[in-house]
């Protein structure tokens, strides 16, 4: 028998191809599996669903947000009154509303003299609502496309060279602007974090942790010389970290404030933000004193939520938190609020805004450019560069 070169007897030939073959056999089972591991890795999901169910809402910011992102998912980057009319059953039956005046449910809370007055005080209104249930059903449908379609006149007239849509001449089609602007990707930024749930909902947080870092720039520069500024939400955050209880905690420390709760009150695992997102104060010459000026934000993409949401970084909601003077509170949101009023422009839904500071999306593309922050959204997101012309019926 031959001998190896260590001195042992070497089997023959015939007796090694058994052992060379099944450690080839394992290597190339091993580039299988690891093939077959690749190939099964779930792949990103599409960016829209659902995009052939209209609202179930008759605000009037929600219909005009999901037109502008059909107009934007077409594959012709074009949306119509007629394609409105051809791609929905329910505007017929739909009571749209026109900016800033309470819904019919809302109403009903109201009792006795109040009510008598806000009907009152909508006398015009309700008088045109009724000549238009009067109309046929079709006609009615036409009057609502048109009041809808009516309205991006009046975002291109607030937004100006922001607004990244282009009205025909005739009124009865909006298309999507070519070689868009940093400020015009900025809005169709915001139009997408306002129109959640018409993304798949693996992409949704994309969207909103982008919202949050949009958000903060505007906070940022919203705080006076001299402030800390710091991001408080639970992916976002550098200085507040862990457990929910110890981040109130340093929270409290920050602002010299008292905090009266103990980490046995919370979630063993609650590791969110408290309902903070941002998160502002002076340290007045770092004197330890008590009694310095501070300020909270919540950032919310919720498209009609927003009314409770907004209070979340509220002193009110925060009764656990003690300062000498309560902290400034702001509610930044991605939505367009802007109303037609008599004199200038008002909000949309103005009896549901509280004791809060609203960033909406007019503000937040204005202060942008003022903050000088416009030029970081020359480059789209990911999510933009997927949305133009993604939609398939």
């Amino acid at each position: 028998m031959p001998k190896d070169p260590r001195g042992v007897n070497a089997p023959p030939a015939a007796a090694q191809e058994p052992v060379n073959a099944k450690i080839v056999g394992k290597k190339l089972a091993a580039k299988g599996a690891a093939k077959k591991g690749a190939g099964n890795k779930k792949p990103k999901e599409i960016l829209f669903r659902g995009l052939d169910k209209p609202p179930t809402s008759s605000d009037f910011y929600l219909w005009c947000d999901y037109i502008e992102v059909r107009c934007l998912a077409s594959p012709d980057r074009r949306f119509s009154r007629g394609d409105l009319l051809e791609c929905t059953t329910e505007l017929g039956e739909m009571e749209i509303l026109t900016e800033g005046v309470e819904h019919e449910d809302e109403l009903e809370e109201y009792e006795g003299d109040e009510a008598d007055g806000v009907v009152a005080d909508n006398e015009g209104h309700e008088a045109d609502e009724e000549a238009l249930r009067a109309l046929p059903v079709d006609d009615r449908r036409e009057a609502h496309a048109a009041d809808l379609f009516s309205h991006f006149s009046v975002r291109s007239q607030v937004f100006g060279t922001a607004y990244p849509f282009v009205i025909s001449d005739d009124g009865q089609e909006i298309s999507l602007a070519d070689d868009r602007t940093s400020a015009q990707n900025l809005y169709l930024e915001l139009l997408l974090s306002s129109s959640l749930r018409l993304i798949s909902l693996g992409r949704r947080g994309e969207l909103t942790e982008h919202f949050e870092e949009i958000s903060a720039k505007i906070f940022r520069g919203l705080m006076p010389p001299g402030w800390e500024v710091h991001r408080f939400g639970a992916k976002g955050s550098t200085r507040y970290k862990g457990h929910l209880h110890f981040k109130l905690k340093a929270l409290a420390k920050d602002w010299r404030a008292e905090f009266n709760l103990s980490k046995k009150q919370f979630k063993k695992r609650n590791s969110g933000d408290g309902g903070l997102d941002l998160v502002a104060w002076h340290p007045m010459g770092n004197d330890g004193r008590i009694g310095i000026p501070a300020a909270a934000a919540q950032c919310g993409c919720t498209a009609e939520k927003w009314s409770l949401k907004q209070l979340e970084a509220t002193p009110a909601n925060m009764g656990y938190m003690q300062m000498q003077h309560p902290w400034a509170a702001y509610y930044f949101m991605p939505l367009d609020l802007v109303a037609v009023a008599d004199e200038g422009f008002d909000w949309q839904r103005r009896p549901d805004i509280s004791c809060t500071i609203i960033i909406d999306r007019l503000r937040i593309v204005r202060l942008s450019d003022e903050f000088k922050v416009m030029d970081d959204y020359k480059n789209p997101s990911l999510a933009l560069k997927e949305a133009p012309g993604s939609y398939r019926a």
